[in-house]
Formats: structure tokens, sequence, C-alpha cells
């Protein structure tokens, strides 16, 4: 690996169907205070306008912009993709309806100066949905263990992949599970947190735009995506032993999720079934009130529906 001084980034761009949004992503890249040294787009399989829009910015910007198509596979098919056709010492993977703050790149050389021989850095982030704009900052708990659990029961919060940075070498080993349409930076994010001490900017590297079409929306799919998120996560043959202990937490926080979201959809019966499957797992999470209530309000107005099994992949 080069000094962090000349340190190399690799922008890796996946795209499905994003041309509306495509080109405030690369133009985020190409406003960089210092630039980088490939950017990568992986199509895949879109049918808009997404070739012509990169072929336009190879044009304005020759020599700096890679395009790979595929047929349609998911993102994580796309992000290895890019793993593979990218020679920079660091990654960075841009959501194609995200945008990279403009001295993203300059952030992450100046971390790398002081913390040498870093794996993963963490910029602080922004979020957008519906014209206002919401800002983080991240911080760590002090070990691996702490980090582990904090972020699967969602008490830490890292933004999305778009404000991160990764040397290369972290993705000897660990891949985006191609498995998973949703989800897949869930494993990766979680997997690291127990295999390397990562470092927060504590500068903005990234915006991300919420829209409503994201997977993230659509609730009918959410209870099997929570489950093969789940078993993937904690089957996987580089989550050490000693983390195994929190596959029960983990699966009674996805059933409380699901549980909310059911009650939250008017759903009472799903919300029944998927409170008690959260007890089932982790009895403690039997003294969160809130929950509780939720829980007594959905059975009494359930009773009378035709009841339908509650499935998981534990």
């Amino acid at each position: 690996m080069q000094s962090q001084s000349d340190a190399s980034f690799a922008i890796i761009i996946p795209c499905y169907n994003d041309a509306d949004v495509l080109g405030r992503s690369l133009d985020s890249v190409a406003q960089q205070t210092h630039p980088a040294s490939e950017i990568i787009v992986v199509n895949d399989g879109s049918n808009d306008e997404t070739e012509m829009l990169v072929r336009d910015y190879q044009n304005k910007h020759p020599g700096t912009c890679l395009y790979h198509y595929q047929t349609n596979s998911g993102v994580s098919v796309s992000r290895n993709k890019g793993i593979e056709l990218a020679g920079s010492d660091y990654l960075i993977f841009l959501d194609a309806d995200d945008e990279l703050h403009p001295t993203a790149l300059e952030t992450y050389l100046s971390t790398l100066r002081g913390s040498p021989d870093q794996k993963w850095l963490i910029g602080d982030h922004q979020w957008e949905r519906n014209g206002n704009i919401k800002s983080r900052r991240v911080k760590l708990p002090g070990n691996r263990e702490k980090r582990f659990k904090q972020y699967i029961t969602k008490k830490l919060h890292v933004g999305n992949i778009s404000n991160m940075c990764f040397a290369k070498e972290v993705f000897a080993d660990i891949r985006f599970p191609p498995q998973l349409r949703f989800g897949e930076d869930f494993v990766v994010f979680a997997l690291l947190f127990t295999l390397c001490d990562p470092v927060v900017t504590n500068t903005m590297t990234a915006l991300s735009h919420r829209r409503g079409t994201s997977l993230r929306t659509r609730a009918s799919l959410m209870d099997l995506i929570e489950s093969q998120v789940h078993a993937h996560l904690f089957k996987h043959p580089l989550l050490a032993q000693k983390y195994l202990r929190f596959a029960a937490l983990h699966w009674a926080q996805n059933c409380q999720s699901i549980a909310k979201r059911a009650y939250k959809e008017k759903d009472y019966l799903r919300c029944s079934e998927w409170y008690r499957e959260m007890i089932s797992a982790y009895p403690r999470y039997a003294l969160d009130m809130r929950m509780s209530v939720r829980f007594l309000k959905a059975n009494r107005r359930s009773q009378g529906f035709e009841t339908t099994a509650c499935t998981n992949s534990r």
C-alpha cells in the first residue's frame, strides 16, 4: 500500500434505473477538492438513460470513469464487481442517489495521515427527506463487543455506506452477500465491528437522499428480509464464537421492528404474533411497557380475525 500522503481512492457507484439522480452523484465526485483516482459505475441492468448519462460524463471527464454493465443481479453483486475492478488503496461505495461532500476525499486523506494503517473510516453524515436535511455525528463505544451489540440493536447509528471509506484489503476475505437484496451492508458492518477498529472523521462526508421507492418502504417484504439478514449474519464463518450469544437479542430486535411496523399498518394480528415471537426469543423485552401496551391493544383488536402463521429462519 502507498504511504498515506499519496493514498489512492476509488469511488464505486452501483446503479439500477437511477438516471434521474445519478448525475447529481457524479457531479459530487467531480467537485471533490482532492480528486479520485478511479470512478467505477456498475450498471446493474438498467433500462433507463443510465448508460447515456455515464458516457456523457466520460466525455466531459476523460480517463477518470470506468463503466461496467451487467445483467440485473442486485447491489451486492454490483459492489463486489466494483471491488474486483478497483486498483486503488481505498474504496468508497457511493449510492447512486447520494452525494459526497466536496471535501470528503480530502477529509479521508487527512484522517489517514493522522491515523496510519486504518482499515475503515466513518464520516459524519446528513440525510434528506422531502427537502428537509438532518445531520448526525457518529460516536463509537470503546470496544468491539459494545460496538457490535449496540449496532445490531439499533443503538449505534453510523449512517449508510456512502459516508464511509474502506481499505481495499478489508475485502480480501469479506464480500457483500449476493443472496441479500437488502441488509447486505448491515451484515458487512456488523462483521467489521468485530474485526477492526474504525476511525470517525468528525467531519461531514456524505449526504444521503431517502426516496419513497426505497425497498425500506415495501413492508410486505420486510418480514422475510429481517429473517434472512439475521440468519446470514449469525451463520457467517467470520463471526467469532463469542458473538453468537447475541443472536437471540438480535432476533428479538427484529421481531420488535416487525411488530411495530405491523401495528402502524393496523395489521393487529401480525403485530400480536411477532410480539409473542419477540418475548419467546428474549423474555427481557417484556419489560418494554410501550410495546406491551401495543400488544394488548393489537391482541384485543385482532380478536375474531383469521390467524396467519408467523415464520422465521432461526
